[in-house]
């Protein structure tokens, strides 16, 4: 109707030539008007922003479509590539296998940091030994728990990755479902129980920080002869022995042994479970629509995003949660933390805090890290610093109150965030080390960590962030003091690609520095900022001189003049003097505070004597 009575008007007041150019320019404008409305990525109204802020072509792509295309997304994705399987196929293959030997790793009971370095360092000693069947670990529930009960690897693992990529690379690897389905093999009962790192009818094997081989080219014989005297017929295919690792090998294995695109690969066959990686990609989408982060969900470590940090939980009873509370790490980790998110001009924290299981809510064993939670948000508060955690993002702002007007105690009706609802029901279901795995999976991608030497969950992103430090899959960069002696097979790895043993790149700092940040640190929070600021003006004074160019005269600038060499000595000279004035670099996270590992990625703070087992052992 309106467009006809548009043409009208034009007949009546416009020439024919006039009409015709109208009659086509109507219709191209008509198109530009819809496409303007539905292709813009921004919108000024905030109820149509909840709706759709972008469209493809006339199809709107929804917040909701658009929050599930992120969750797909970063859960099928690492921050340190795709599980690159060809060195964990070399090792394979160079193993001698044997039939009838199974291997059986214990349950353990910690977190999802501890129980994936366990079911690493089984399999890597059942892989050594030649183990023609592993099977599939178990899991234990809290050990707080009044009866700790075993629990499915699905709990926290993706079982059908595991299978898949493992049977790929390891075809004589068979993998048993439960130990249960040995119920026709009489032979496995009883098993043989075996430390890894102690075999009592051999002679002691030598021992690293009290649990790593100091020579793990020589554990496959010693192996094998204390089977033999514990267990003198040969398992075979018909009569197969069970090995049980007992306790779980936690830290006993040194991947400073493999190569390096091994030990970039190896921990990836162990990825988190399906759901709790969705349930983590959730809270990063809400963290990244709140703060406007813009978080992307690609495979890698984004800059100026958000800080993750850590603060370690406390076992035990009210007198050793307060003791443990007041130690000198424990009071100037929330200040470090802080500081470090400062430096890296970092305004959002992540928040990973102890979750406990319901008996320890109703216990005392809360008591220090709820403390130590309230004050951090206060310190970060008064710094206009932003803390968010799972609960948080999911869960939206928890009342103010738990009490009615009567003032007794109601538990709240709470439905979770706007958006999140479905997300916030599942999280609550979770158990604590569930919980804590989405935790893992979220600080894997904080653009900068921070943590504590106590926790576990401190070590774990630290060491699977260093990939990414280290510039990527297949190039690891070695640890001050994680590497071992050289193997019988001489200077050259044994798997992968070649790597010397015993010259590992090491990560270089400076002693005056470390002496200068220690000064520093004793001075105060206040007087670290203050001193930090003039030691940034004095680089950059010295840094304008370095550049400045040479004086060269009128006279010299004559090209093949008498000058001319002249000429070549003040620039050489000017050179020299760049290299030469210019400050060293200075690190960024962590000035002021003592800590025990770092990289460009990642620091954990205290002492610097701690940490070394998982350094030497903690797969990444």
């Amino acid at each position: 109707m309106l467009p006809s009575i548009f043409l009208r008007i034009l007949q009546t007041s416009f020439s024919p030539r006039f009409i015709h150019i109208g009659r086509l320019a109507f219709p191209v404008a008509f198109l530009i008007f819809i496409f303007y409305f539905t292709l813009s990525p921004h919108s000024t109204s905030p109820s149509s922003h909840s709706l759709s802020s972008f469209s493809l072509g006339l199809i709107p792509f929804s917040s909701s479509s658009r929050k599930s295309a992120f969750i797909g997304s970063i859960s099928a994705t690492g921050i340190d590539g795709p599980f690159d399987n060809s060195s964990l196929i070399e090792l394979c293959a160079s193993r001698k296998w044997v039939d009838g030997l199974i291997f059986k790793c214990e349950a353990h009971g910690g977190g999802i940091v501890e129980a994936r370095n366990v079911v690493l360092n089984c399999l890597r000693f059942g892989i050594e030994a030649g183990a023609t069947n592993f099977i599939i670990p178990e899991l234990l529930s809290p050990s707080d728990v009044k009866t700790p009960t075993p629990l499915p690897f699905t709990t926290l693992f993706d079982l059908p990755y595991f299978t898949s990529t493992l049977n790929t690379a390891c075809p004589r690897m068979n993998l048993i479902p439960h130990i249960n389905d040995l119920w026709d093999k009489p032979s496995t009962s009883p098993a043989v129980s075996i430390s890894p790192n102690h075999f009592p009818s051999t002679p002691q094997i030598p021992l690293l920080h009290d649990s790593i081989l100091a020579h793990p080219e020589n554990w496959t014989s010693a192996f094998a002869i204390h089977l033999n005297a514990t267990h003198p017929r040969a398992p075979t295919a018909r009569l197969p022995v069970l090995v049980n690792l007992s306790p779980p090998p936690l830290l006993q294995f040194p991947i400073s042994y493999d190569s390096d695109h091994f030990i970039t690969n190896f921990g990836k066959l162990v990825r988190t479970e399906e759901r709790l990686r969705r349930i983590a990609g959730a809270a990063l989408y809400a963290l990244s629509q709140r703060h406007g982060v813009d978080l992307s969900p690609e495979s890698r470590i984004e800059r100026g995003k958000f800080y993750g940090a850590v603060l370690p939980g406390v076992k035990g009873d009210k007198e050793e949660a307060e003791q443990a509370a007041k130690t000198k790490y424990r009071e100037e980790l929330p200040k470090n933390l802080l500081l470090a998110a400062g430096r890296s001009n970092l305004s959002t924290i992540y928040l990973a805090t102890p979750h406990f299981t319901e008996l320890e809510a109703e216990s005392i064993k809360a008591f220090a890290a709820k403390g130590e939670v309230e004050n951090f948000i206060i310190l970060a508060r008064n710094r206009s610093t932003a803390v968010e955690t799972a609960e948080a993002l999911l869960g939206g702002p928890f009342p103010s109150s738990f009490v009615n007007d009567n003032g007794e105690p109601v538990a709240p009706d709470y439905n979770g965030a706007k958006g999140f609802e479905e997300e916030w029901k599942e999280y609550q279901t979770l158990t604590s080390e569930q919980k804590e795995a989405v935790d893992y999976e979220i600080l894997l991608r904080s653009t900068q960590l921070g943590g504590s030497w106590e926790t576990a969950l401190s070590w774990g992103p630290a060491m699977r962030r260093h990939i990414t430090a280290s510039g990527g899959a297949g190039k690891w960069r070695f640890l001050p003091g994680s590497a071992i002696g050289t193997s019988k097979s001489g200077s050259k790895s044994r798997v992968g690609n070649p790597g010397k043993k015993g010259t590992r790149e090491a990560i270089y700092i400076d002693a005056e520095e470390e002496i200068r940040k220690e000064k520093l640190r004793q001075a105060g929070f206040a007087k670290v900022e203050a001193e930090e600021k003039a030691l940034q003006k004095e680089s950059e004074k010295w840094t304008a001189k370095a550049d400045a160019p040479p004086v060269i005269t009128a006279g010299e600038r004559v090209e093949g003049g008498k000058n001319e060499e002249k000429v070549d000595e003040k620039l050489a000279a000017t050179q020299d003097r760049k290299v030469a004035l210019k400050p060293k670099p200075k690190l960024k996270v962590d000035v002021g505070a003592e800590h025990c590992f770092r990289d460009e990625l990642s620091v954990v703070f205290g002492p610097k004597a701690e940490g070394k087992g998982w350094v030497l052992g903690g797969w990444p």
